[in-house]
């Protein structure tokens, strides 16, 4: 699958799309305005919920299928002062899930948040969940939102 992962200044990811392919063109982080989004599963539908996040006007699409399952770790600054970095997770389901920082999607989410917690930053967990998860792998792509 993946893995992204979010301290609260570095948004990271892996590179690898499917087996040993690894894609070094960075589509799995999209920029959306003045948010990131992080994508793991279902490429198609996750580019479907983009779509959908650029206008919400729009009804929310709807996903029946079991291939289309997908996670986004949606980055963006909230509030009056807009000051912090915000970290949610939408699924197919459509539904807003507020995580907090450290945040990670993916199959190597879980070595990536213990990384995380251990101090490491959102780099070096995304390199230490490639050492543990088959799914993810290849080079690691990464945006620092606090220059």
């Amino acid at each position: 699958m993946t893995t992204i992962a979010f301290d609260g200044k570095i948004l990271a990811a892996d590179s690898r799309i499917g087996g040993d392919y690894n894609d070094d063109t960075g589509a799995k982080i999209q920029q959306v305005g003045s948010a990131y989004i992080g994508i793991a599963g279902s490429v198609s539908a996750a580019l479907l919920f983009i779509k959908w996040f650029r206008d919400q006007t729009k009804p929310r699409p709807e996903f029946a299928d079991d291939n289309n399952d997908f996670y986004c770790l949606v980055i963006r600054k909230e509030g009056k002062k807009r000051r912090k970095w915000t970290a949610s997770v939408y699924d197919n389901n459509m539904v807003k899930m507020e995580t907090g920082t450290p945040a990670a999607i993916g199959s190597g989410s879980p070595y990536a948040i213990a990384a995380m917690a251990c101090g490491k930053n959102a780099i070096d967990a995304v390199k230490i969940a490639r050492q543990f998860d088959p799914y993810t792998g290849g080079r690691i792509k990464s945006i620092n939102l606090d220059p």
